[in-house]
């Protein structure tokens, strides 16, 4: 008797261990997917296999996140206030 076997297509989400937490919380949070997980697989520190549907709006809400956290030293030094 043969195994059934589960296939899943996916995307390898290789990131550092915030982003990974932070890709996380967005499955938690049910914001991408229309609440539906799209965590495949919890990869260890390589990363996340990751439904490859929901990868474009992933990398978006990463880099919405990254800009968000970006400190502009030269504005800093010109005394001009880049965010508020």
């Amino acid at each position: 008797m043969a195994e059934e076997v589960h296939v899943e297509r996916g995307i390898v989400l290789r990131c550092d261990m915030s982003i990974k937490t932070f890709v996380q919380a967005l499955e938690a949070r049910k914001i991408i997917n229309n609440g539906n997980p799209f965590i495949i697989e919890d990869l260890g520190s390589f990363g996340l296999f990751v439904n490859r549907d929901c990868v474009e709006e992933i990398e978006g809400r990463v880099a919405s996140m990254l800009d968000s956290n970006h400190f502009d030293d030269d504005a800093t030094k010109k005394g001009k206030k880049k965010y508020g």
